[in-house]
């Protein structure tokens, strides 16, 4: 199915998902609350929305259009960078700089030095 979303597309879901996660339920139309237990399940808690965003984020991208990729790939940097709202920013130091790596490198985009020929 991700194989057949656009960038914008997937841009669009990641966003629904996060801000379901920060409207309280109070405050959500009734309309949404009925779409997201319309499988007779409870809604997805926010740790279960994080989950799923992360998988989203980490699928396995290589069949994915590059622009669509590079959307995971980014979101993904993004939550490295920026943290969890009850935590300090992210400084960098080589375990960020891993991490992003790993991020890249994962969506199928090869790292090159200075110096390297392009393949």
């Amino acid at each position: 199915m991700l194989n057949d979303m656009t960038d914008r597309e997937f841009d669009t879901i990641l966003a629904a998902l996060r801000l379901f996660q920060a409207t309280p339920t109070e405050n959500m139309p009734d309309a949404i609350l009925a779409i997201a237990q319309d499988s007779g399940a409870s809604m997805l808690d926010d740790d279960e929305i994080d989950a799923l965003c992360e998988r989203l984020n980490t699928e396995d991208t290589s069949s994915l259009p590059p622009e669509v990729r590079a959307t995971a790939a980014l979101g993904l940097i993004h939550a490295i960078l920026d943290g969890s709202p009850d935590e300090e920013p992210v400084e960098w130091d080589s375990e960020t700089l891993s991490e992003v790596a790993n991020v890249v490198t994962d969506h199928g985009y090869v790292i090159r030095q200075p110096g390297d020929e392009e393949e």
